[in-house]
């Protein structure tokens, strides 16, 4: 993708307390949850650390639930992963509520166009858009398994704070790259 989203996407916080209703989309990955290093940070006991990713690809905009309470619901439906389009709706539970806004950055005159995404489509053109996600699901339960094993985190004689979830990640990526070259 040449480090160019091949989409401007936006989240528009329709329920749930946010200074910024609206949230630009800026990287492939954007997490969603309690932690303080998610893109979309909710303050809430009620939600996990990471509770929900985006994941934006050239095929387009899905979303990806994680397995932990509260349940993900798009357009109504109790779902784990879905293929969005613009002006979908999903819920976290019944506090949190979204709007997901698309919108192509293709270098045709009509770049701003609205985006309807067909799922079908993306299916039989993207055979390879699960693995991108089980790729992200793996380090996402690698990270989950790095914090509950490193309990305390010391620098000399000094402690220091833990690695945050995006540094899990990105190591954990670079570490899968130079075994999988």
């Amino acid at each position: 993708m040449n480090g160019e989203l091949p989409y401007e996407v936006e989240i528009e916080i329709l329920r749930g307390r946010a200074q910024n209703r609206h949230r630009v989309v800026a990287a492939p990955v954007y997490l969603i949850g309690a932690a303080a290093d998610c893109d979309l940070v909710l303050a809430d006991p009620r939600i996990p650390d990471v509770h929900t990713y985006l994941y934006v690809t050239p095929h387009g905009v899905s979303l990806r639930h994680l397995g932990f309470e509260p349940d993900l619901e798009i357009d109504g439906s109790t779902t784990e992963y879905a293929q969005l389009h613009d002006g979908q709706r999903f819920r976290l539970g019944q506090a949190y509520e979204f709007r997901i806004h698309i919108r192509s950055t293709s270098g045709r005159n009509d770049s701003k166009r609205i985006l309807r995404l067909d799922t079908a489509h993306h299916r039989a053109s993207a055979p390879n858009a699960e693995f991108g996600h089980e790729t992200v699901y793996a380090l996402l339960a690698e990270v989950r398994t790095r914090l509950r094993s490193e309990p305390t985190f010391r620098t000399g004689n000094r402690p220091a704070s833990p690695p945050t979830i995006r540094q899990i990640l990105l190591q954990s990526a670079l570490v899968r790259a130079r075994t999988s070259a």
